[in-house]
């Protein structure tokens, strides 16, 4: 990811540079392209995977949730139950 997006955004700052009447009609377009990748890669190298890890981090919390709640509703059940039968 980082080798692409380097080689081509080196590759598209001459043209963004570029001072000839010629070239200035491709400036803002060749702008917003190299903008783009580079907030794309910075979308893909930090916020996608620190996304995924809050995700995560929150369904094993909710696992964890469910099973101390299952567990508690186990021991407690079972001694409501084991009362009812001595009445």
């Amino acid at each position: 990811v980082l080798l692409s997006f380097s080689t081509t955004f080196a590759g598209l700052l001459p043209i963004i540079f570029e001072t000839s009447p010629q070239a200035q009609t491709m400036v803002p377009l060749v702008t917003a392209v190299a903008f783009g990748l580079l907030s794309s890669t910075i979308l893909t190298i930090f916020v996608l995977p620190s996304a995924l890890a809050v995700y995560f981090d929150w369904a094993d919390l909710e696992k964890w949730r469910a099973s101390r709640i299952s567990a508690n509703n186990g021991s407690n059940g079972g001694a409501s139950h084991a009362r009812s039968g001595m009445l």
